[in-house]
C-alpha cells in the first residue's frame, strides 16, 4: 500500500508526468498544473495559482472560454487534433487539445481539465498522445486503489473457488499451496492436508515427467507461462485425463521477482472423446469412399472389357493395396486333374514372398477345399490357433500368421476364391473387410458370366451364321442383361456406401448436436456471471483488467454464443443431409410401398447441393419448384429417386457444360408435379441449357450410348431411368430439347399399381 497521502501523490504526478495537463476551476482558475505544462507556456515555476488562463493567453481566452464553459454544461469532453495556433512571436504551431469536466465529493463538476500538446510532427504527436493517456489512466487507476475494499477480494477468492476450471498454486520449488475444488475432484483428491503433501510432478504421468522438465518448466522460468494441451493423472484410479495447461509465475508486483508457480487448466476429455468421434467417422468415410472406388474400377473394366485377365488382376492388386496385405490371389478349383487340384492365376504379393502361381493339389490344402465347395467362409484370424491341422501345416510352411478365403460360384457351376493372407504378424479381419470382399466377389462374378455369355454369343455365330439377326437379338440382350447386372451391383454397393455414411455420421453429430443445448446454456450462464461481476464490481484487480483485454473479453462474449448458434445450425444441416442420404438409400428395397414423390425429389436435390450452390467461380443453379398436391404414390420408392438423381445429374452437367462455354448465363432447373387424368401423375425436370441435337435425342435410352467424356458417362442412367419408369411402373419417359433453350425430361405414372390399388 501506497504510505503517501493524495495530495502527494498528485504533486508526484504533476512533477514528473510528460503531458502538459492543468486542472481549472469553474471560473477558469488555475487549480493545478504539470511542469510540462508550465514549460510549453513560458513558466519556469507558476506565477499563483490564483492566476487566470485568461491572463496567460490573452489572445485566446475567448476560444478557451468557450471550450470551458461547453464543457461545464455539457459533461461532455471537448478534443481537437490539430488547432492552428499562432504565437506572439509569428510562429505557428498546431496544438491537440482535450477539455474534460471534473467531479468533486458531492459529484458536481468542479471545473476543467485541459491537456494540451504541439503535434507539429505526427509520429511524435502520436506518441505523446499514447504516453499522455497512459499517463493519465495510471493516475486514476493509482487513485482508484486506494478506494479497493476487502470485499472485492473475497469475491475474487470465491469467483477462483467456484471455477469449473483446475486452478491451483505451488511455490517456485514445486509444493502445491492451494487447489480448488473443481481441481480436487478432477484429480480425485478429497482434503486440503491430502493436496498440501503433494508436489507438481505428482500431478503427471511417469512417462510425461521428462516433457515437464525439458521444455513446460524451463519455458514457464524463463518466459513466464506455458500453456498447450497435456495430461494429468488421477490419484485414484490412474486414469490419464486430457487437459488444457495453462502454467505461469505469480511475480512481486514491486519487485517483478518471481513468487510462485500457478495454473488454470480445463480438463478437455469431452472435446477430445468428440474429436475422435469426427476422427473416426472421417475415417470410416474415407475408408468406405476407397471401397467404393475398387468396385467402381472393376465395375468400369466389366463395362469397357469382358478380358476376364485383366478384372482378375486389378481386383488382386487393388484388394492387396485397400487392405494393406501381405499376398492376395484368385485361384480356379480343377477338376480335370488327377488328384483335384486349385490352380492360382493371379497374385499380388510382397516382393520378398515365393510366388504360389499354378497348381497345388487339394489334399494338401485339406478338407477346407469342401467348405470352399460349399460356398463357406474361411476366415482364421491367427494360425496358430486353426484347429484343422493339414491346412494350417500347409499355412505355416508358407509362413503365413493370418488368411481368408471367400468362394465364388459361376452360373456355369465353376468354383473359384479369393485369398487373402498375412505373414508379418497376425492379422484380425473385420466384418466390413469381409463385406468388402464379398462386393469385388460379386463384381468377379458379373464378369465372369459376361465372359461366359460372350463366349457362348461367339460360339453360337460361328456355328449358326445364318442366323446373324437372331446373335444380334442375343448381343443386344447380352449388354442390356450386363447394364441391368452391373447397375443392379453398383446401386446395391452404392446404397450400402450411403446407408453406411449416413450411419458413422449420424452416431456423432447426434452426439454434438444433443450437447449444443447444454453448451449454449453452460455459455450463457458464464457469460451472465461475467456481466454480474462486472456490473457489482466495475473496477477489478489490475492484474484481471489485463487479462480481459488479452482474452477481447468482451468481442469473445459476443462472439461465442454466435459461434455455438452456428455449430447448432451446421449440426442441423448435417442431420438433414443424413435424412437424405437415408432415404436415397433405399436403392435394394424390392418392395413396392406407397410414397411421397416429393420426399424422394428433395433428397436428391439435397445430396446435390455441393452442385448446387454458388462458389466464387460459379454462379450457382437455382432451383425452381412448382409442386402439386400429389397423392401418396404406388412404386418402387428407392430406384424412382435413381431416376430422379439420374435426370438431375444431367441437368446440373448440361448446364455446367453452357455456363464454361458462355452460354448459360442464369442456370436453373424447373421441377414441376401435377395430378393427370386416369389416376396418373406427372414429373417434369426442365433446364435451360443449350439443348440436345435432334440426331443425339434418338438414341438417348440406348444402353451404353453417352457424350461425355470417357470415364464420366457410362451410358447406362437413362437406359435404366427408362427401364425403372416404363418397364417396372408401367409409365412413360419422355424427352423434349430445343436447341439454344435447354431440355425437358417428362416422367408419367400411374397412382396405383396393379394388385396395389
Amino acid at each position: 500500500m501506497y504510505t503517501q497521502n493524495i495530495q502527494e501523490l498528485l504533486q508526484i504526478f504533476l512533477e514528473h508526468t510528460p503531458v502538459a495537463v492543468a486542472m481549472f476551476d469553474r471560473q477558469m482558475g488555475y487549480i493545478a498544473a504539470s511542469r510540462k505544462w508550465l514549460k510549453e507556456n513560458g513558466y519556469s515555476q507558476p506565477n499563483s495559482l490564483d492566476s487566470y488562463y485568461s491572463q496567460v493567453f490573452p489572445n485566446f481566452a475567448l476560444d478557451w472560454k468557450n471550450i470551458h464553459e461547453h464543457c461545464l454544461l455539457t459533461g461532455l469532453t471537448q478534443k481537437c487534433d490539430a488547432q492552428k495556433i499562432v504565437k506572439a512571436d509569428g510562429a505557428v504551431d498546431w496544438l491537440k487539445w482535450e477539455c474534460s469536466p471534473w467531479y468533486d465529493a458531492n459529484g458536481e463538476i468542479g471545473g476543467t481539465i485541459f491537456y494540451i500538446d504541439i503535434v507539429n510532427n505526427i509520429k511524435d504527436t502520436e506518441e505523446a498522445l499514447q504516453q499522455a493517456e497512459a499517463d493519465i489512466k495510471l493516475y486514476q487507476e493509482q487513485l482508484e486503489e486506494y478506494k479497493r475494499t476487502e470485499e472485492e477480494r473475497r469475491t475474487f477468492v470465491s469467483l477462483v473457488e467456484n471455477s469449473s476450471d483446475f486452478i491451483a498454486i505451488a511455490t517456485l520449488n514445486g509444493e502445491t499451496l492451494y487447489i480448488n475444488e473443481a481441481g480436487q475432484k478432477l484429480v480425485g483428491i478429497e482434503t486440503k492436508e491430502e493436496y498440501l503433501n503433494t508436489n507438481i510432478s505428482d500431478y503427471h504421468a511417469h512417462e510425461d515427467l521428462p516433457f515437464v522438465g525439458e521444455n513446460i518448466f524451463p519455458a514457464v522460468t524463463q518466459e513466464g507461462r506455458w500453456q498447450g494441451e497435456f495430461r494429468f493423472k488421477h490419484f485414484k484410479t490412474g486414469v490419464l485425463i486430457p487437459i488444457e495447461y495453462n502454467v505461469f509465475t505469480l511475480k512481486n508486483q514491486k519487485t517483478g521477482e518471481p513468487i510462485a508457480f500457478a495454473t488454470v487448466t480445463r480438463d478437455i476429455s469431452t472435446r477430445k472423446k468428440a474429436e475422435e468421434a469426427l476422427y473416426q467417422s472421417e475415417a470410416k468415410s474415407r475408408e468406405l469412399a476407397r471401397r467404393e472406388q475398387l468396385i467402381n474400377i472393376l465395375a468400369s473394366q466389366i463395362r469397357e472389357s469382358l478380358d476376364l485377365d485383366q478384372v482378375l488382376e486389378t481386383a488382386v492388386v487393388e484388394i492387396r493395396d485397400l487392405l494393406q496385405i501381405d499376398r492376395c490371389s484368385f485361384s480356379w478349383f480343377k477338376t480335370d486333374t488327377e488328384p483335384y487340384s486349385w490352380e492360382t492365376l493371379k497374385e499380388s504379393k510382397h516382393s520378398e514372398l515365393p510366388t504360389l502361381l499354378g497348381c497345388h493339389p487339394a489334399e494338401k490344402i485339406g478338407p477346407v477345399t469342401q467348405m470352399f465347395l460349399n460356398q463357406e467362409i474361411l476366415q482364421i484370424d491367427d494360425v496358430e490357433e486353426f484347429d484343422e491341422p493339414i491346412h494350417r501345416n500347409f499355412l505355416e510352411r508358407l509362413g503365413i500368421k493370418s488368411e481368408i478365403v471367400l468362394p465364388i460360384k459361376t452360373r456355369s457351376g465353376q468354383i473359384g476364391v479369393i485369398v487373402c493372407g498375412h505373414w508379418k504378424e497376425t492379422r484380425p479381419w473385420t466384418q466390413d473387410e469381409v463385406e468388402l470382399l464379398q462386393a469385388v466377389l460379386d463384381q468377379i462374378a458379373i464378369a465372369i458370366n459376361q465372359a461366359e455369355l460372350y463366349t457362348h454369343s461367339q460360339q453360337a455365330t460361328l456355328t449358326a451364321t445364318q442366323q446373324t439377326q437372331q446373335v444380334e437379338l442375343t448381343l443386344t440382350e447380352l449388354k442390356r442383361t450386363q447394364s441391368q447386372l452391373v447397375q443392379s451391383e453398383k446401386m446395391s454397393s452404392l446404397g450400402q456406401l450411403v446407408a453406411g455414411v449416413a450411419h458413422e455420421i449420424n452416431n456423432p453429430i447426434n452426439f454434438i448436436y444433443g450437447n449444443l443445448s447444454h453448451a449454449s446454456q453452460y455459455t450463457e450462464d458464464l457469460i451472465n456471471l461475467v456481466k454480474l461481476y462486472q456490473q457489482e464490481y466495475p473496477q477489478p484487480e489490475k492484474i484481471i483488467l489485463k487479462e480481459i483485454e488479452a482474452i477481447e473479453l468482451g468481442f469473445l462474449i459476443e462472439d461465442l454464443p454466435r459461434i455455438i448458434s452456428s455449430m447448432k445450425v451446421g449440426s442441423e444441416r448435417i442431420r438433414e443431409i443424413v435424412k437424405s442420404l437415408r432415404t436415397f438409400s433405399r436403392l435394394d428395397e424390392a418392395e413396392m410401398k406407397t410414397v411421397d414423390i416429393h420426399e424422394g425429389i428433395e433428397s436428391s436435390l439435397m445430396i446435390l447441393q455441393h452442385r448446387l450452390k454458388a462458389k466464387p467461380d460459379y454462379p450457382g443453379i437455382e432451383i425452381i419448384q412448382n409442386y402439386a398436391n400429389l397423392p401418396q404414390v404406388a412404386c418402387y420408392s428407392g430406384q424412382l429417386n435413381q431416376v430422379f438423381m439420374n435426370l438431375l445429374i444431367n441437368a446440373i452437367d448440361a448446364l455446367e457444360d453452357g455456363i464454361r462455354k458462355g452460354k448459360v448465363s442464369n442456370p436453373a432447373i424447373n421441377i414441376t408435379t401435377q395430378i393427370l387424368e386416369n389416376n396418373r401423375i406427372a414429373i417434369s425436370i426442365r433446364d435451360n441449357a443449350i439443348g440436345i441435337e435432334p440426331e443425339i435425342q434418338k438414341r438417348l435410352f440406348d444402353p451404353f450410348f453417352t457424350t461425355k467424356p470417357v470415364g464420366v458417362g457410362t451410358g447406362l442412367g437413362l437406359s435404366i431411368s427408362y427401364q425403372i419408369v416404363v418397364d417396372r411402373h408401367g409409365g412413360e419417359l419422355h424427352c423434349n430439347s430445343e436447341l439454344g433453350k435447354g431440355t425437358e425430361f417428362l416422367i408419367n405414372i400411374p397412382i396405383f399399381q396393379v394388385g396395389n390399388t
